[in-house]
C-alpha cells in the first residue's frame, strides 16, 4: 500500500456531504473508494501478503455479533426504508474498519496511513475556510444540480445555526466536523511527537503547522462538545507523555484563545444582522432573549431526545426494542441524542455491552499485551475523548471517519509490528 491510495480513502471520508445520483444510485467517493480498497486486500491475501492468524479471532467474532444484532434489528424494519438504510451503512462501516485492521499489519503501512490522515485534512479545512469567507460550499452549484436526495436541498452553510455562523466543513453539521477534528488532532500530536524523539525538525513543522490549521477550524465551529473532547486530548496526552506536556499546555491556550476570539466575533455579527433586519432597531436584551431561546432550546431538545430513549431502554431493558423504537412524532431519526443511550434502547443491555467491549477491547490489549508505550499517545486520548464525545452526541454508528481509526486501534494492537521485543 502506497500513500495516495491510502490519502484517497482518507479524502473520501471528509467528503460526507458530497454525494451524488449517477444512474439513479447514491454515491459518494467512500462508496467508490470502499471496493477498491475491499479488492487491493482481496490481492495481498491472495498473493500471501495478508496470511491468516489467530490474531484476527477476537476481532472477527466481536464484528460478527455486531452484525448478527443488526441484521435481527433489520429484518424488523419492513416499514422503514430510511433505518434499513443506516443499518446497511453501519455494517459498511464495520467492513472498512475490517479492512483497515487486516491492510495495516507493518509500521511502514501505519505510518502513511497516518500521514494519509493528517494531510487530508486539508481538504474539509479548505472546504471549511472557503465557506466561512463566500458563504457558500465549492461546487454547491452541482450539488443542487446532481446532488443526492438527501443533501440537495440542504442548508449548506447558514442552515444549522440560528445564531451563530459556525464551520462545518464538508460535513454539514458543525460537531460532526468537529468530531472529525479530534481525531485529526490526536494524530497529529502523536506525529509530531514521534518527530521530535527521532530528530525529524522538518517533519515536526509539517505537522505543527499543520495541527495549527485544524485547531483554527475547530474554533470556528463553535462546537462546544468538540473543545471538550479536544480537552480531553490534550489532558490525556500530557499525562501519558511527558515531552508532549508544554506542547499541550501551548495548544490548549491557542484553542482557547481562537475560541474566545471567535465567540466574540460572531456575537458582534449576530447583532449586526439583527439590528440591520430589523429597520426600527433591536434592543440589547431582545437579542439577548433571542440567544437564550436558542440555548434553552438546544437543552430541551436534548431532553426529549433522551428521555424517550430511556423510556424505550426501561421497557425493553434486556434486548432493547429495535431502531424503530425510538423513531417519534416531533424527533428527527431514531436517536436517543447520546449514544450510550441509543445502544441501550435498541440492543438493551446485551447489545450495549457489545459495543462496550468492542471499544475498550484496543485498549485492553494495549495494557494486557507488549505493545511498544509509544502507541499510548495514539489511541488513548482519542478513545477517552470519543468516549466522552458519545455522551453529547449520538455520531458512533454512522460517521465513517471513525471506523478508519477504530481499524487502526485495532491493526496496532493485532499485529507483531507494534510488540515490543521479548526480554532475552
Amino acid at each position: 500500500m502506497t500513500f495516495w491510495p491510502a490519502f484517497l480513502l482518507c479524502a473520501s471520508l471528509t467528503l460526507y456531504l458530497y454525494r451524488f445520483t449517477i444512474g439513479g444510485i447514491n454515491l459518494s467517493l467512500f462508496r467508490i473508494v470502499l471496493p477498491a480498497w475491499t479488492a487491493m486486500v482481496c490481492v495481498d491475501v491472495l498473493r500471501g501478503r495478508v496470511r491468516w492468524s489467530r490474531r484476527y479471532v477476537p476481532l472477527l467474532a466481536i464484528l460478527a455479533v455486531l452484525v448478527a444484532i443488526n441484521l435481527i434489528d433489520f429484518a424488523g424494519l419492513a416499514g422503514h426504508p430510511d433505518l434499513r438504510r443506516d443499518i446497511f451503512n453501519h455494517v459498511a462501516n464495520l467492513w472498512l474498519l475490517l479492512l483497515v485492521a487486516i491492510a495495516i499489519d507493518r509500521e511502514a503501512r501505519l505510518e502513511r496511513l497516518l500521514s494519509a490522515f493528517a494531510w487530508s485534512s486539508l481538504v474539509p479545512a479548505f472546504i471549511a475556510i472557503y465557506a466561512t469567507a463566500t458563504r457558500r460550499l465549492p461546487f454547491e452549484s452541482l450539488l443542487r444540480g446532481r446532488g443526492a436526495s438527501t443533501v440537495r436541498t440542504l442548508e449548506y452553510v447558514d442552515g444549522w445555526d440560528q445564531t451563530y455562523q459556525r464551520a462545518s466543513g464538508s460535513f454539514h453539521d458543525p460537531n460532526f466536523y468537529g468530531v472529525y477534528l479530534l481525531l485529526v488532532l490526536a494524530v497529529l500530536l502523536f506525529l509530531r511527537t514521534r518527530a521530535s524523539a527521532s530528530g525529524d525538525v522538518r517533519g515536526r513543522r509539517a505537522w505543527d503547522a499543520l495541527f495549527a490549521v485544524n485547531v483554527l477550524c475547530l474554533g470556528l465551529t463553535l462546537s462546544r462538545t468538540a473543545f471538550i473532547g479536544f480537552a480531553v486530548v490534550l489532558v490525556a496526552a500530557a499525562w501519558i507523555d511527558v515531552r508532549a506536556r508544554r506542547f499541550c499546555l501551548v495548544a490548549g491556550a491557542g484553542a482557547l484563545l481562537i475560541v474566545v476570539l471567535a465567540t466574540v466575533l460572531q456575537t458582534t455579527a449576530f447583532h449586526a444582522r439583527v439590528a440591520k433586519r430589523d429597520a426600527g432597531g433591536v434592543s440589547a436584551s431582545a437579542v439577548e432573549a433571542l440567544e437564550g431561546r436558542v440555548a434553552l432550546n438546544t437543552v430541551r431538545d436534548r431532553y426529549r431526545y433522551m428521555s424517550n430513549g430511556w423510556r424505550v431502554f426501561t421497557a425493553h431493558p434486556l434486548a432493547g426494542a429495535g431502531s424503530a423504537s425510538l423513531k417519534k412524532p416531533g424527533l428527527l431519526g431514531a436517536t436517543a441524542h447520546m449514544a450510550y443511550l441509543t445502544w441501550l434502547a435498541r440492543y438493551g443491555l446485551a447489545g450495549a455491552l457489545i459495543y462496550l467491549a468492542f471499544l475498550l477491547y484496543p485498549l485492553v490489549r494495549l495494557h494486557t499485551a507488549r505493545i511498544d508505550p509509544s502507541y499510548r499517545l495514539l489511541l488513548i486520548p482519542t478513545f477517552a475523548a470519543l468516549l466522552v464525545v458519545y455522551l453529547a452526541h449520538d455520531v458512533f454508528m454512522f460517521l465513517e471517519v471513525q471506523y478508519l481509526f477504530f481499524g487502526l486501534a485495532y491493526a496496532v494492537t493485532l499485529h507483531p509490528f507494534a510488540e515490543q521485543p521479548k526480554q532475552s
